[in-house]
């Protein structure tokens, strides 16, 4: 039979990747446009980046350098491979 704290660790295990991931892209957009993204508007799906709840201008900004901040989020980590920022 499965065991509850297996289920619960890896659980936690996933959720701790995630936020660990949020963190990164947070910090080089931080890094090369100035703007603050709260992590909670940060989701990734399917190697792609979606930025929600955020004003025009800074996804704007963020369209921009987009493939710089590709590239440093890409060389950052290794366990997922971001291809696209919406």
């Amino acid at each position: 039979m499965f065991n509850i704290s297996q289920f619960l660790n890896r659980i936690r295990g996933t959720q701790g990747k995630q936020i660990l991931q949020r963190n990164i892209v947070r910090n080089v957009v931080l890094k090369n446009i100035g703007i603050d993204i709260p992590a909670e508007n940060i989701t990734i799906k399917s190697a792609v980046i979606f930025l929600n709840n955020i004003s025009q201008s800074a996804k704007s900004a963020v369209y921009v350098k987009k493939q710089i901040i590709l590239n440093e989020i890409n060389k950052g980590q290794d366990t997922i491979i971001v291809r696209d920022i919406k």
